[in-house]
């Protein structure tokens, strides 16, 4: 096992030193195995159990890391690395068309959530790849031939719970095409991708954190959408940063990504990485973050241990319905700048924000720290906060960017207090100070933000110029082209019909994909699963159902509608 551990991680580190990756492209859908399970046509599956997880120990570690000295990433999963393949793992079912379906438990007891890393991922057009729990409260993918990569590796969001099920569907013309191994499986201990509908979305971040959508976050509301929490692996293990969109003086779109140096400092961490936009709260205080909205794999471009930034490009443009904002950057090495703000994921929770008036100052100081795989050798001028008048900074918010008073950025997250208080201290690197760096392109942003040579002092922010098929397709359905859908009769005691209205000339989005409905009965227990064609009306059989309320989720590809139905006898 020492040897396989060895060569897995030597060759993810080779492989990502010559090749990118793409994104974590997400076709939606349900696992095929979801038409047969009920009519029992496929066998039955025994969970793999992991090894156990000390966390008394693992705690212990995070605790003893994070009051030493110097800026550490924050880690919520303990890894192990295992050898599950198609041939040597799992149940296979053969379908009456000749199809295959391949499902794996596993159960690492006591986690929060799992996530896995595909240490090789290779599958033809037609096959697809689901994660889901065994609840079926949660479910990603499809992941499909669009994944595929010169790397061969495919790292996945976490998954609620602590009992899984990764399905591959096989078409017939690919039997035993594949290449489908699962190389690392990660153990959340400390609940950050726990089941937020029980947990009301709240992680563990201090009570006075304030949400990016309270009135503190007002003339924040169009730079949020460059702010996301990253997951990545360093080894086996997961960890947790905060990281931006940043502007380039072309303004092309590329999706550049800052973040800390001791976060991300190689192609490695870089490979696996997770972006998660949009993952707050809709309301102040209120609501439940999505963390659907992801792109997986990054190419590291540049970092520095001396300012401790790493700025990435993202693996694909973020798409439009993802509202991504380019910030812009002022390398001035002039203050004060107040009021200052940051904007990040403290302890992975949904986004917040944190500011300052007066209390930023210049320092020089001298730090280094080995964190993880990332060293840190702070040896230059940072800015200083040394008071936050809302919130305050914690371990995930590492790599969120220190905002001026125009909205630019002028440094990303160093360290905080050892153990983080409210209204504590924030240390930034500066961005000044990383915009030479150490005078390579490999070291410092200039060559990356500044392809015109301009020699800019600063650059304002903006949306992504690009508009590929895909993203216009999405910009067009947010601006009118919304699918609207009507329930009739209700109440009703045999067939319901489903009415989409589609606004003309947006009849083209029926052809995207198939749709899917989901029937749950007021205890969120599935009562029936069917396809549909995206525009067709729909009738459903209701005449075997118990009088009460019923949930219909109608889910279009782009979107998921939530309607209500009264069965009455």
């Amino acid at each position: 096992m020492k040897i396989y551990v060895h060569i897995l991680l030597v060759a993810i580190i080779f492989i990502f030193n010559n090749h990118n990756t793409k994104a974590q492209i997400n076709e939606k859908g349900f696992p095929n195995s979801f038409n047969f399970i009920s009519n029992k046509k496929i066998k039955n599956l025994q969970a793999i159990i992991m090894p156990a997880i000390d966390i008394n120990v693992l705690n212990s570690e995070d605790s003893i890391q994070n009051n030493s000295t110097g800026a550490k990433p924050f880690r919520f999963a303990k890894g192990t690395i295992v050898n599950f393949a198609l041939d040597n793992s799992g149940v296979w079912d053969t379908l009456s068309t000749g199809d295959r379906i391949w499902r794996l438990k596993i159960k690492s007891p006591g986690a929060y959530s799992i996530n896995i890393l595909f240490s090789e991922y290779e599958i033809p057009d037609g096959a697809k790849v689901f994660i889901y729990n065994t609840d079926t409260t949660k479910i990603i993918g499809a992941f499909t031939s669009k994944n595929n990569s010169a790397s061969k590796l495919l790292a996945t969001q976490p998954v609620w719970g602590d009992e899984i099920i990764v399905e591959y569907f096989e078409p017939v013309n690919w039997i035993n095409q594949s290449t489908l191994t699962i190389g690392i499986i990660g153990h959340d201990y400390k609940g950050i991708f726990r089941n937020q509908k029980i947990q009301k979305g709240i992680s563990g971040s201090l009570s006075c954190e304030v949400d990016i959508n309270c009135s503190d976050g007002n003339n924040l509301q169009t730079e949020k959408g460059s702010v996301a929490k990253i997951t990545y692996l360093i080894g086996s293990d997961t960890y947790l940063c905060t990281g931006s969109l940043i502007n380039n003086t072309k303004q092309d779109g590329t999706p550049y990504f800052l973040t800390a140096n001791h976060c991300i400092c190689n192609q490695a961490s870089a490979a696996t990485v997770i972006v998660y936009f949009n993952f707050e709260r809709p309301l102040c205080s209120s609501g439940i973050g999505s963390d659907s909205q992801t792109i997986s794999g990054a190419t590291l471009k540049a970092n520095w241990a001396g300012s401790d930034f790493s700025l990435l490009q993202l693996s694909s443009i973020p798409l439009q319905y993802l509202k991504p904002y380019f910030l812009g950057w002022n390398r001035s090495s002039t203050n004060p700048f107040e009021p200052a703000y940051c904007i990040h994921h403290p302890q992975g929770d949904v986004k917040k924000i944190s500011s300052t008036n007066g209390s930023i100052t210049a320092m020089s100081i001298n730090s280094y720290s080995s964190s993880a795989s990332c060293d840190v050798n702070i040896n230059k001028d940072v800015w200083y906060v040394t008071q936050w008048t809302t919130g305050t900074t914690e371990g995930g918010s590492s790599g969120a960017s220190l905002l001026d008073n125009n909205h630019e950025i002028v440094g990303q997250l160093y360290s905080g207090n050892l153990v983080a208080i409210c209204n504590g201290t924030s240390t930034f690197g500066r961005f000044s100070t990383s915009w030479n760096g150490n005078n390579t392109p490999e070291t410092q942003l200039k060559f990356w933000l500044d392809p015109t040579n301009s020699g800019v002092i600063t650059l304002t922010g903006n949306f992504s110029t690009i508009t590929s098929g895909l993203n216009k397709v999405y910009s067009t359905r947010g601006n009118g082209c919304e699918i609207t859908y009507t329930v009739s009769p209700n109440p009703a005691n045999n067939k319901v019909k489903i009415t989409p209205t589609i606004p003309a000339p947006c009849n083209m989005f029926t052809s995207l994909n198939n749709g899917f409905i989901l029937v749950y009965d007021c205890l969120g227990s599935l009562k029936k699963k069917m396809r549909y064609k995206v525009g067709d009306i729909t009738e459903i059989d209701v005449s075997d159902l118990s009088t009460g309320v019923y949930q219909i989720n109608i889910c279009d590809g782009a979107k998921t509608t939530t309607k209500s139905i009264i069965v009455q006898r």
